[in-house]
């Protein structure tokens, strides 16, 4: 690598700060004739409070915002935009300003109305091409604004589609320092009025979607109002999401970093040359594998410098204000102009309240991280998996490189992970904010809990994207809330995040990504937070990854990476996803389905082995308990007093076997002898003997006198006694 030259990387140095001090000196002289458009959004954001200068108020916190004449409604996200209405409605008509809230890709629309020239109305209500040639007499093709460095050049108009009206498009840029921005003016055409709405945004390329859905929830006086509806789970979907909870996972990544600043001589009084700090981030994630593989998205894992910078700059509040903040004061101390620390993040907010403004400031920051005078160096970094429904506690008030092994606190269920690897490309690269490229990558990636001991883990199943149509119903589970946070109180109050949450939807479409892999288009909300979770169909099996969730009030544009994605980055990384064993998930599933079926001593022969499969289980313990309880209170439609129907059946088939057999057998045994003939003896013809001839001889003879006889003496007599028989 060829080595630098210190004195020239000085002078870089000192240029870069002085070109940024002269767009700053412009806005020092400007600052107070300021409109309320470019005013500056500093104040406290959890409590919905903004402040211009001394001046604070309550933003509107509601979902649905009506214009002061009535003639406009635009219904929103309240999450999604902060709402402050023109301090002069005299000369701004209905004017209002919303403002986004995602810091990372600032984003402006001002509405206001206007009556229609009269010139236009005198043979009734005109066209909206006719409207546009009438406006677009009244635009300068040049104007220069009171900013020394600034001036807009009109570029053209054209008849668009946006959202759910037909508006005139007015396309315009803004070239601050030599560096031109586009942003638009549209109008829609009302019956005697007209709406203007002006966008602008940091990032415009990033937006298209997002302003496009805004438009959606405008409506003109008595129009309808599209807002966000919500579908009411039923039983079914009640008890899919009972099936599928114990493998979605909450995912914690936390780090600590340094930011390095090469000051190769260059004096300066407050940009230090290193800045450590710690933040984390909150995503979700789902098993695909028994040994304890985990899907999420690569967002959700891995941060660039790049998205680092856009962060700290966008956000003063973030884990990097501090380096921002000297920043800041280095560029106005080069200016001859001396400002606290205070003063300095409130002049940050003026300049990034404009997003044109903020997109050149970016642009110089970029410069300088290109040229390796602003650097990022990982100190340390944790992942952790939560598959239960506890919050995760930390140890620790304030993370730091010296905690960070300890800051989080063991729970059964909280499991820590390894990064095996992700397909991610950082969102703010020059070439997508700048070059209108589309961000590469497929935001997917994998971790593997390393401490799950002899855990079984409950894999879900899982489908292709060829098996869906357009239409096909899904849930989208996962844990939203905070992403992000920093050494404050943000990333630690996380309880609002802790619980699962399952919105319903359908497939919008099938659509590609700027390297032709496919996408799923849903309605389907999804919120910060759910990035990494899970979407399934009405199987229980996954069949997309929530990666990317365009904050609106209508949820149209929602998008899953396709399973292929994970296959392809588990191929890459020698993990394979296919012909993997469920059975902790199936006995679950068994279980689950005899549970509701009342079959309960079924079911607890596979919640059983669930429970000896995956001890820590954070949902079998209950449906074993209640399975029991409901045994016992005779609810078991198996059993009958108690013992299983099948045997009952069979005892039962036996006996009356046997008694019918029997009454069978005693009837045909009386029928038998009562249809058998008597028997009568039979004589056969005997031939006389030489024996019988002399007896019958001898009996016709005549019998002679005998002598008379003498008692004998009883003494005399022998009994003969019988002889034992043996």
């Amino acid at each position: 690598m060829e080595k630098i030259d210190k004195r020239k990387l000085a002078i870089i140095v000192t240029i870069a700060i002085f070109a940024i001090a002269g767009l700053i000196a412009s806005l020092l002289t400007t600052q107070e004739s300021q409109d309320t458009r470019s005013s500056a959004w500093i104040g406290n954001l959890e409590t919905k409070t903004v402040c211009q200068g001394s001046s604070c108020k309550t933003l509107k916190t509601s979902g649905d915002y009506t214009s002061t004449s009535g003639r406009y409604s635009v219904a929103y996200k309240p999450s999604a935009w902060n709402v402050q209405e023109s301090k002069d409605q005299a000369i701004e008509k209905d004017g209002v300003i919303f403002q986004s809230t995602n810091l990372n890709n600032p984003l402006r629309m001002y509405l206001a109305t206007n009556d229609i020239p009269e010139t236009l109305t005198e043979n009734g209500s005109p066209t909206i091409n006719q409207l546009a040639s009438q406006l677009e007499k009244q635009i300068p093709q040049t104007k220069t604004e009171p900013k020394k460095y600034t001036t807009i050049e009109y570029q053209g108009s054209n008849i668009v589609e946006i959202g759910s009206h037909q508006a005139i498009k007015f396309t315009y840029i803004q070239t601050t320092l030599n560096t031109p921005v586009e942003y638009y003016e549209f109008v829609i055409l009302g019956e005697d009025y007209y709406l203007e709405v002006e966008v602008k945004a940091t990032f415009p390329e990033l937006s298209q979607d997002i302003i496009n859905t805004f438009f959606t929830g405008i409506s003109l006086e008595n129009e309808g109002v599209l807002g966000e509806t919500v579908e009411e789970v039923d039983l079914d979907e009640s008890q899919l999401i009972e099936m599928v909870r114990p493998s979605v996972a909450r995912v914690l990544y936390i780090y600590c970093k340094e930011i390095n600043f090469n000051k190769s001589g260059a004096v300066l009084l407050y940009v230090k040359d290193k800045y450590p700090y710690c933040s984390g981030a909150y995503g979700s994630g789902f098993v695909v594998a028994e040994d304890g593989l985990i899907a999420t998205n690569g967002h959700v894992v891995a941060t660039y410098p790049q998205d680092e910078l856009i962060t700290g700059l966008l956000n003063p509040r973030s884990a990097v204000a501090s380096f921002v903040i000297d920043f800041v004061r280095e560029i106005l101390a080069a200016n001859d102009v001396i400002t606290t620390e205070q003063e300095a993040t409130e002049f940050a907010g003026s300049i990034l309240s404009d997003p044109t403004m903020g997109k050149v400031l970016i642009q110089d920051l970029y410069n300088l991280l290109n040229q390796g005078i602003i650097s990022f160096t990982t100190v340390n970094e944790s992942y952790y998996v939560n598959l239960g429904s506890e919050t995760i506690d930390f140890t620790a008030d304030t993370l730091n490189s010296t905690n960070l092994a300890n800051f989080v606190a063991n729970k059964p269920l909280l499991f820590q992970a390894d990064l095996v690897g992700y397909d991610y490309q950082p969102m703010f690269t020059q070439e997508v904010l700048f070059q209108d490229e589309k961000p590469k990558g497929t935001d997917v990636a994998l971790l593997k809990i390393s401490n799950g001991g002899s855990n079984s883990f409950p894999a879900l199943k899982y489908s292709t994207i060829a098996s869906l149509s357009t239409g096909n119903s899904l849930l989208v589970l996962g844990f939203p809330g905070l992403v992000s946070g920093d050494n404050n109180q943000s990333m630690l109050d996380e309880s609002a995040g802790s619980k699962l949450t399952a919105t319903s939807g359908i497939v919008s479409s099938i659509k590609q990504d700027s390297e032709g892999r496919n996408m799923i288009q849903t309605d389907a909300s999804i919120e910060h937070g759910n990035s990494g979770g899970p979407a399934i169909n009405f199987d229980g099996e996954v069949v997309g990854i929530a990666t990317y969730g365009f904050e609106s009030n209508s949820g149209n544009y929602n998008f899953l990476r396709d399973i292929a994605d994970l296959e392809n980055l588990a191929d890459t990384k020698q993990v394979s996803l296919k012909n993997q064993e469920r059975t902790t998930f199936s006995n679950w599933e068994s279980g689950l389905n005899y549970f509701w079926a009342d079959r309960y001593t079924k079911s607890l022969a596979y919640l059983s082995q669930v429970k000896e499969n995956y001890q820590t289980h954070p949902s079998v313990d209950t449906f074993i308990a209640d399975a029991q309880t409901s045994i016992k209170e005779g609810k078991d439609i198996d059993l009958i007093f108690g013992i299983q129907k099948q045997y009952v059946y069979i005892g039962t088939g036996l006996i009356v076997s046997l008694i019918l057999g029997t009454i069978a057998f005693i009837f045909l045994k009386k029928k038998q002898s009562q249809s058998k003939p008597p028997t009568t003896p039979t004589t056969q013809p005997q031939q006389p003997s030489a024996q019988s001839d002399k007896s019958t001889q001898t009996a016709k003879q005549p019998i002679p006198d005998l002598p008379p006889t003498t008692p004998t003496p009883q003494s005399q007599v022998q009994t003969q006694q019988p002889q034992a028989t043996e």
